[in-house]
């Protein structure tokens, strides 16, 4: 009897013991459990094919329950899940920038010896072409589209010399057609960024310059400072929420501004923002979104290094905002994940673009990366929980 009172009593220790770490585990909701389960990546199952695995994504828009993603070419999967496959209408063909508005994407297209085709939209059923006229502008090339609360911006540049900067157009669509901008004509802007509608105005980020304009046609070069220092390099993108503007540097730096011209440095100390290697971060274009009544700030890294010796963070810091538009680090995100139970991580990948989706009441989060393929991170509001970044498959 008391060999067996002993076994109980080992058995029963063991349990209880078991059940604790099994609750440490598990009690992930609320905010800090949040960022601990964003911060985990799951394996779903998936075995993408090397290609999918490894490629560079570049954007991800959801247009009439159907997810699109630029990875080279034109991919598409079902909101509601599966894997990804090639649009059927542009499997021979290559996609160059993507955005979209509430109801269609727009893509510049290419054929496969990167020989232009077009800016074309697509309504998830009809593919349309949309027409931009650059013999107005000798010597320009278009490189890209920006998209802001309905709104399609066209960019070219005309290069120069390697000692005479480039010079940049844009163009507004008006139904189908893209018209020249007059006051962004062949402005030394330096490589566009991102389009960012307020609410009531919208920023044009660029490398070297921040615009701002109560419509896109307006839009018109601004002074930003950092005290008497002037923001004119090195601009990452920019963003809004909770009444602020947060602009990221590629130099490692998160400025904040009530207005969009006057700017402080959002900062720990005096000096940029480094991992826990001690490695600079390389920021790209911010993204803000809600989520379990929190307002968050994702700043995504990649590796900007030109050797061993000046490699840069990858990645992605993330805060919280408060209702003052002041940042809170919630952890250094270079997200790290498990490696017992699986080997990879996006702290090894560069970051190049958090994308937030609001469809509903679900919000996904869409992570692209150079060279390492495509992740989503799903908030369930139902049970404050995220899902953890799963890697996106195509088989």
């Amino acid at each position: 009897m008391g060999q067996n009172m002993k076994a109980f009593s080992r058995i029963f220790i063991i349990s209880i013991v078991a059940l604790a770490i099994l609750t440490s585990f598990s009690c992930k909701n609320g905010a800090t459990g949040l960022f601990e389960s964003i911060a985990g990546e799951t394996s779903d199952g998936s075995n993408p094919t090397d290609g999918f695995k490894y490629a560079n994504a570049t954007n991800v828009v959801l247009i009439n329950g159907t997810y699109y993603a630029a990875i080279g070419r034109l991919w598409e999967r079902a909101k509601a899940g599966g894997l990804w496959e090639i649009n059927e209408a542009k499997a021979d063909k290559y996609i160059d920038s993507l955005v979209a508005d509430s109801t269609k994407l727009y893509a510049i297209v290419k054929n496969t010896n990167g020989s232009l085709v077009g800016i074309q939209n697509f309504d998830g059923t009809t593919w349309s072409d949309l027409s931009l006229d650059l013999t107005t502008q000798p010597g320009h090339v278009l490189r890209g589209l920006l998209a802001a609360n309905g709104n399609i911006l066209a960019w070219t540049e005309k290069y120069n010399t390697e000692t005479t900067p480039s010079v940049y157009s844009f163009y507004s669509l008006n139904v189908t057609s893209f018209e020249l901008i007059p006051g962004l004509s062949e402005v030394d802007s330096g490589v566009p960024v991102n389009l960012l509608y307020d609410g009531t105005n919208y920023r044009l980020c660029t490398v070297t310059k921040l615009y701002a304009g109560a419509t896109v046609s307006a839009l018109a070069a601004v002074s930003p400072t950092l005290g008497s220092t002037a923001l004119n390099s090195g601009l990452a993108g920019i963003a809004f929420a909770n009444g602020r503007y947060f602009l990221t540097t590629s130099t490692g730096w998160i400025y904040t501004s009530a207005d969009g011209i006057s700017w402080v440095n959002w900062t720990s100390g005096a000096t940029a923002f480094v991992n826990t290697d001690g490695k600079t971060f390389s920021f790209k274009t911010p993204a803000t979104f809600s989520a379990g009544g929190f307002s968050y700030l994702i700043a995504p890294s990649v590796d900007a290094g030109t050797s061993s010796a000046t490699t840069t963070a990858k990645g992605y810091r993330m805060f919280t905002i408060s209702d003052a538009g002041t940042l809170a680090l919630v952890s250094d995100f270079s997200p790290v994940s498990n490696l017992i139970n699986y080997n990879t991580t996006l702290e090894l990948a560069s970051v190049s673009r958090v994308i937030p989706i609001t469809d509903g009441s679900t919000l996904t989060l869409f992570a692209t990366t150079l060279g390492y393929g495509l992740w989503r991170n799903v908030w369930n509001g139902s049970n404050s929980t995220w899902s953890g970044w799963l890697r996106e498959s195509d088989r």
